[in-house]
Parts: structure tokens; sequence; C-alpha cells
């Protein structure tokens, strides 16, 4: 599975202070494998929304790097709960993982293309385009064949 952000991603989204806040032990220090795990729900999510798209991306766009980063933050604050207040910075975070939802779904459903990036993983198609036929034989019963019956 390819990640699509990095801790130092991480770092440029929030004060140091905050990220310690959420993902350091009682000691003080990052703990790596809770910044890792964040970042590796984050992408896999990812990958289920973009799965129009033949996986691993070979070049990520810069739009999923910034919405995994959104919610890899989100995975790891939700460890600690989160305050709802719309002045806490928790509320920020978690209304930046819903629009990264609302983004990676109309990725999903063909609406929004990802730029840089040709769908077309395993014969599926984008949206609109087919070459679906559907061949029947003919009519045998009509409205004015069955008059009467």
């Amino acid at each position: 599975m390819i990640m699509y952000c990095t801790l130092a991603d991480l770092q440029h989204q929030v004060r140091p202070e905050v990220l310690e806040r959420v993902a350091s032990d009682e000691n003080g220090q990052l703990q790596l494998d809770v910044i890792e795990y964040g970042i590796s729900q984050a992408a896999s999510e990812i990958d289920s929304y973009c799965c129009r798209y033949k996986l691993p991306l070979k070049n990520v766009p810069a739009v999923l790097q910034k919405y995994c980063v959104d919610m890899a933050l989100f995975h790891i604050f939700s460890r600690q709960g989160f305050n709802f207040s719309e002045e806490s910075e928790d509320y920020v975070i978690y209304m930046r993982y819903k629009m990264a939802i609302e983004y990676l779904t109309k990725v999903a459903k063909g609406i929004v293309e990802l730029p840089g990036v040709n769908s077309g993983s395993s014969g599926s198609s984008t949206a609109g385009t087919s070459n679906l036929r559907i061949v029947s034989n003919e009519r045998l019963f009509s409205r004015e064949q069955m008059k009467g019956y």
C-alpha cells in the first residue's frame, strides 16, 4: 500500500505541541507507531475510494496528500476523543476529515477526476462511457394484441 503522506507532512499541518498532545507517550516522546497507524488508516480509506484507478498510484496528486494528512490527523486525534466545540482545534480536524470524505466520495462516483491520474483499473470505465449493448428477441406481445384479455 502506498502512503500518501509522511510524518513531516503532519508536522507542517499542526503545531508540534498539538501533535505531541495526541501522539506522545508519558515521557513526551512521539509514538511513531501511532502516527504510522493513522497514516496507514488514511491511506487505506483513500485506496477504497480510488478503486476506479489502477492502484498503487504512480504519481500521487497533491490533493490526495493534503487529504491524507487531514484524515491521518483525524485518526490520530480520535484515539483521545474529540472536543466538538467550534472553537477547538479538534473541531477543525473533524471538519477537514469530513471535507476529505466528501471529495473522495465524488472521486468514487466519477464526479471528480484525480488530477494527472488516468482511471481504469480492472476493466472499469469512467462515468458516462460504456460499450454495453443490449440485444433481445423481437417483442411477442403488444398493447394492441392484448386488448380484450
